[in-house]
C-alpha cells in the first residue's frame, strides 16, 4: 500500500515527464495555403511563417520551414520555446514587403531560435 507522500512524488514526476515531452512539429512551404488545419503535415504546410507563428503555434513548437523567401514583416514571437528550423535547403525572410518602418520580428518569448 503506497503512502500519499509516494503517490504525490509520482504524480509530479509524471506531470513534469508530461510538460517537457510535448512538442508541436509544424510547416511552412511556399506552396502552402494559410488556412485552418494547415501546419499539421508537410503535405498541409501554411505559407507562411506569420500565419503560423500567431495562429497556430503554441509554445514547444517546431517550425520546419521548406527552402525559399517568405516575408516576416511584422512576426511577432511571444510563445516560449519555439525554434525555427529551415529543412531541406536555404531560407530567406524578407523584411521589406510592407515597408515596415518597426521591427521586422519581434521577440518576447523565451528560448526562441532560428536553426
Amino acid at each position: 500500500r503506497m503512502k500519499l507522500a509516494t503517490w504525490l512524488l509520482v504524480l509530479a514526476v509524471t506531470s513534469m515527464m508530461v510538460q517537457y515531452t510535448l512538442q508541436i512539429d509544424l510547416y511552412v512551404s511556399t506552396k502552402g495555403e494559410d488556412v485552418e488545419g494547415c501546419g499539421e503535415t508537410s503535405g498541409s504546410a501554411c505559407a507562411t511563417l506569420t500565419y503560423c507563428i500567431s495562429s497556430i503555434a503554441p509554445s514547444d513548437s517546431v517550425v520546419f520551414v521548406s527552402p525559399g523567401t517568405y516575408d516576416v514583416s511584422g512576426l511577432f514571437i511571444a510563445q516560449n520555446n519555439i525554434s525555427i528550423v529551415a529543412s531541406g535547403g536555404a531560407v530567406f525572410f524578407d523584411c521589406t514587403a510592407k515597408n515596415q518602418q518597426s521591427s521586422c520580428i519581434a521577440v518576447t518569448g523565451t528560448m526562441v531560435s532560428f536553426d
